[in-house]
């Protein structure tokens, strides 16, 4: 296997979906001192890692809620991922007792399914607290790190152990393969993922049919990708992107050892597919290289709901990125998780080349369609967006799940300050509810932003070209009880000065200014509902089906202790049931990597060199009137960047 690594195209290379995943955080220097000095180091990495894990009856003890809807209750629960980490961790560093270790297979068992004609056959439970399977991922949670001490590391696995992950693996094929036959395509992480897992499960087993089935899968899964984008946006997640790391890895690794032992036949099949996964995996290094150590601005389903700038993970020493301060290593437990990887990618980064990325920077990454993540970088500060979200119908925010709660659709970052972002926030009966979320505890289970299953349409578009940005938000066909809703800017931890500044065209614009970076707001015109006003504006009458009409709108300063909130209010009153077909704001943001001037003077003058056209307007071809009408926004901003966003509503949010 060791001589299948230089395997990407290239030739760059030398020859965490639940709170484990955000634990997966220990430095990658540390893998590779481990893996140039012996078995010690890496049994002292696991011995840290493993510190303060108990077991009972052969699985991990869980000393906190589980995330599904049986194990969330409990103040103690067993997870089968963990177990299997810690086994596959202890494998690798030499350190495992065989006769625990026969335990541990053994308390998995029970968690598969295994009654014949289950609809679930061969997934696994994610919990021994569980009833039924609740969670469908911890299938392969809980098999990659078996599969990858298998493939990579057979010789490690105790002899008598080895039989019995073979039938975990055997009894999941139903399982994967089914997954893999009928694909959630736009589900990244999951879905190569599962194709992986059959991939191995037929390397390992020697299976030609599974191996067929996988490869036919993930030619589908390279074709969809190249032709539609990576789904709903996993390519920019930095959690996730680990475990799709592993997961092409483990399947580039499955078939280069099959190619190995194919004939002339079928070998170039394997080796096509082999170097597209690699391709793949380079385009995420590039990502990572790109935001050189700090959150992705803006990115898609992160639990960075405190804002950090830093967010520690494998995945920047996977892309060559030295990490930045605040990911040092020995700041946060070492996971076993890493150890697992560390194996699988024989601690060694995907590229040897320096990271020295230019400053000012901007990447425009398609994420699905037409939808692109847009990032601008400067000395001290970013800004992000995306041109659409959610990037795909059907994803935004159902009962039980959705993506709404995770994402980050616009947001900056201020080097050693904090990340700000843009939510949505609503009060109702009493209780408060964001996208994105405050809390993942209390939103996992109970993700929409409404609590009645009756759900507005809720968009974001946006326009930006390098440090200046449009972002367009709506809330469309609104039947929700609230006494708040509102669109707003947070940012946590705030140490600098916010000033309010009126341009010379009585414009009022809100600076929030740093040492060495200052962010300007100015809301556009939008929607609010206004339970006073007249009853045709209110219920709708006119021939376009809406006399809604834009007005002006302002920007509330709100400072919750060392959070400040920039707040556009499009309701706030009485808790009641808002029936109400179109509420909107709009933001304009200029980013400027440095303090202009003196304070206010300074920021004065900038302001009075943008220019703001905001255009609303029938077009004659169909029936528009109010908040029907078409909007046309163009923005410059006096040193040389541009930006225009036209906006049919009818198209925006289809009626």
């Amino acid at each position: 296997i060791s001589a299948l690594r230089a395997h990407t195209p290239d030739a760059n290379r030398e020859s965490p979906e639940t709170s484990d995943q955000r634990a997966m955080v220990r430095s990658w220097a540390g893998a590779k001192r481990a893996n140039s000095a012996g078995s010690r180091p890496l049994a002292e990495w696991f011995h840290a890692a493993a510190s303060g894990i108990e077991f009972d009856d052969g699985l991990a003890r869980q000393d906190s809620p589980g995330h599904t809807v049986e194990a969330a209750p409990l103040s103690v629960c067993h997870p089968g991922r963990l177990t299997s980490d810690y086994y596959a961790a202890a494998v690798a560093a030499g350190t495992l007792d065989p006769s625990e270790g026969e335990r541990m297979l053994r308390a998995l068992e029970p968690l598969q399914v295994t009654e014949s004609g289950h609809p679930k056959l061969g997934c696994f439970r994610w919990y021994r607290e569980e009833s039924a399977v609740r969670d469908t991922n911890a299938a392969f949670f809980t098999l990659v790190p078996l599969a990858t001490v298998r493939l990579c590391c057979p010789d490690r696995v105790p002899t008598d152990h080895a039989p019995i992950i073979d039938a975990l693996l055997r009894g999941s094929a139903p399982w994967f393969s089914a997954e893999c036959c009928e694909p959630a395509l736009y589900y990244p992480n999951k879905i190569v993922s599962d194709g992986a897992l059959l991939l191995a499960i037929a390397t390992i087993l020697r299976d030609d049919e599974l191996g067929t089935q996988a490869i036919t899968f993930f030619e589908r899964w390279h074709d969809y990708t190249v032709r539609r984008g990576w789904g709903w946006g996993e390519n920019i997640s930095l959690g996730y992107q680990m475990v799709i790391f592993k997961a092409l890895e483990l399947a580039v690794r499955a078939l280069g050892v099959r190619a190995l032992a194919s004939d002339a036949r079928t070998a170039p099949r394997e080796l096509a597919i082999r170097d597209a996964l690699a391709a793949h995996m380079q385009q995420l290094v590039a990502i990572a290289r790109f935001h050189d150590g700090q959150e992705y601005v803006p990115t898609i389903r992160s639990y960075n709901f405190e804002g950090e700038v830093v967010q520690p993970s494998p995945v920047w020493e996977l892309a060559g990125v030295v990490p930045r301060s605040g990911a040092a290593e020995g700041q946060a437990k070492p996971a076993l998780g890493d150890i697992v990887a560390h194996v699988l990618f024989d601690g060694k980064p995907l590229t040897n080349e320096p990271n020295r990325p230019p400053v000012p920077r901007v990447l425009a990454e398609r994420i699905f369609d037409a939808c692109v993540s847009y990032s601008w970088i400067g000395a001290h500060v970013r800004l992000g967006s995306l041109t659409a979200f959610p990037v795909m119908p059907g994803s935004y925010q159902w009962p039980t799940w959705g993506l709404g709660w995770q994402c980050f659709p616009v947001s900056y970052s201020v080097e050693e300050e904090q990340v700000g972002f843009l939510r949505w926030a609503v009060t109702e009966r009493g209780r408060r509810r964001f996208h994105p979320t405050e809390d993942k505890a209390t939103t996992y289970l109970d993700p929409a932003l409404f609590g009645e299953s009756w759900y507005p349409y809720v968009l974001t578009h946006c326009a930006q070209e390098h440090s200046l940005l449009v972002a367009y938000r709506v809330m469309a066909g609104v039947h929700n009880q609230a006494s708040s809703i509102r669109d707003e800017w947070v940012v946590p931890r705030f140490r600098g000065d916010v000033t309010e500044i009126d341009d010379a065209a009585g414009r009022r614009w809100v600076a929030l200014t740093y040492p060495n970076a200052t962010l300007l707001f100015t809301a556009l015109s939008g929607v609010r509902y206004d339970p006073s006003a007249a009853t045709p504006e209110v219920s709708g009458a006119g021939p376009a089906g809406g006399l809604v009409s834009r007005g002006p709108m302002s920007i509330a300063v709100v400072r919750d202790g060392g959070t400040v909130r920039l707040e556009q209010r499009l309701y706030q009153g009485d808790e009641q049931t808002i029936h109400h077909p179109w509420l909107e704001s709009v933001w304009c943001v200029i980013a400027v990597d440095r303090t202009p001037g003196e304070r206010a003077a300074g920021m004065r003058e900038l302001v009075d060199r943008v220019r703001i056209d905001d255009r609303s307007y029938a077009d004659r071809e169909v029936p528009r009137a109010g908040a029907t009408e078409m909007r046309e926004i163009a923005v410059d901003d006096g040193s040389g960047h541009s930006v225009r966003l036209v906006l049919d509503p009818y198209t925006v949010a289809p009626r």
